[in-house]
């Protein structure tokens, strides 16, 4: 698959002394993208790269995620000078802008020093001593020199800054519900995004699931699993950079998506929380029409609520409770006839057999019976069960 070179504008063939940073010495290009498509491999430098539904990078274009088998976006560490011209040129190692290079040249040509240019373009004189050499050398090629620059029409890129709030405290997010399971251990979801991220300092690396990156030009951005927080480390922080592993597809994911959509896709809290309550439901899995509309292969919702009944076993707090369960009063009502509302770490089924009740009836999350006083107490210390009601008469008037 060809990559277009955008910055190559046949109305001003000059350009691109500006705006062609792959093998300018000047200029830090932060990401090197390896991707492995049906059309062969591409090979791209980027000032930045977005990874979601599709792996975007620029320049180079938009790559639709189903077309790009596997590949590895790599974050380049930054050049070992690069803290200690930052530090007197602000500009030092950023992209050149439009017209900028040729601006140089010809202030040059005027008479100008390198330190004097450098000065105004807040770049490093050795820069502009280099990017000179450089524009000299199209000129020597062509034999034409760029046209004279009356005005500065270019907007400068912006500076390789720190997020003003990158350190900023974040608040403490409520614990992840047992049953929203990361799909990094789940075999019925698969995550295209592992993100690497290495640092020489205290000699550390960081391997995170992710549903998303975006490799922007002075942090990468991303989308973690585990906890859901968007989080942004400095480009300055990753001394020694990392990478984008982008994984390839299970082999029968084309296959299945071509009946079932969402086949592969992490599971949302909810729907799964629809899984486990449909599986325990009379009718189940496949007589329930909204599992249908999930769009997900039979045998992985099957697998799912298997896997959700595990961890709900697993989340169990074993009784008894130390405070009994609220029991709501209501009058009228039948007497001895109850609902029971049970958490939905719990089988209603099950809880209603080791109660004891008598004419059961599942609903979801719920199941009325018929309980003695007896079996009614014994009820409110199960730590399954969330509270009780009466059987309510309404009466209409």
């Amino acid at each position: 698959m060809p990559v277009s070179r955008p910055w190559l504008d046949a109305r001003d063939p000059w350009r691109f002394v500006d705006n062609d940073p792959e093998p300018d010495p000047t200029v830090f290009v932060p990401y090197l993208a390896h991707l492995e498509t049906p059309d062969g491999p591409i090979h791209q430098p980027a000032m930045w790269a977005i990874c979601g539904r599709t792996v975007f990078i620029q320049p180079g274009g938009d790559f639709p995620l189903a077309g790009v088998v596997a590949g590895r976006i790599d974050i380049r560490p930054l050049p070992a000078d690069w803290h200690r011209l930052r530090a007197a040129h602000p500009r030092a190692y950023e992209q050149w802008g439009a017209h900028e290079a040729r601006e140089a040249y010809q202030w040059a040509r005027d008479g100008m020093s390198a330190e004097d240019i450098a000065d105004h373009l807040a770049r490093p004189p050795g820069h502009i001593t280099t990017k000179l050499a450089r524009v000299q050398a199209v000129v020597d090629a062509t034999g034409s020199a760029p046209p004279r620059i009356e005005s500065t029409p270019y907007h400068a890129t912006l500076p390789l800054t720190e997020p003003s709030d990158a350190d900023a405290e974040q608040p403490d997010r409520p614990p992840r519900p047992w049953f929203d399971e990361d799909p990094e251990t789940d075999p019925t979801a698969h995550l295209r995004f592992v993100l690497h991220l290495r640092d020489d300092r205290d000699k550390t690396e960081t391997t995170e699931p992710v549903y998303e990156v975006q490799l922007r030009t002075g942090a990468t951005w991303y989308h973690r699993v585990r906890d859901g927080r968007h989080l942004r480390p400095r480009l300055t922080d990753l001394t020694a950079g990392g990478w984008v592993e982008i994984r390839p597809v299970p082999a029968d994911q084309e296959q299945l998506r071509a009946t079932y959509p969402a086949a592969y896709l992490p599971w949302s809290a909810r729907d799964a929380l629809l899984v486990l309550s449909a599986g325990r439901d009379e009718h189940g899995l496949t007589g329930n029409p909204r599992i249908a509309e999930l769009g997900r292969p039979p045998e992985h919702v099957a697998a799912k609520y298997a896997r959700l009944e595990e961890l709900a076993r697993a989340a169990r707090e074993p009784g008894p409770r130390a405070e009994l369960a609220p029991y709501h009063r209501a009058h009228p009502h039948v007497e001895g006839e109850y609902i029971v509302r049970v958490l939905n770490r719990a089988n209603p089924r099950q809880v209603a057999e080791r109660a004891g009740a008598t004419d059961v009836t599942l609903l979801d999350g719920w199941f009325a019976c018929t309980l003695t006083d007896e079996q009614r107490e014994a009820l409110r210390a199960d730590p399954d069960v969330d509270y009780i009601s009466d059987n309510a008469i309404i009466e209409l008037r």
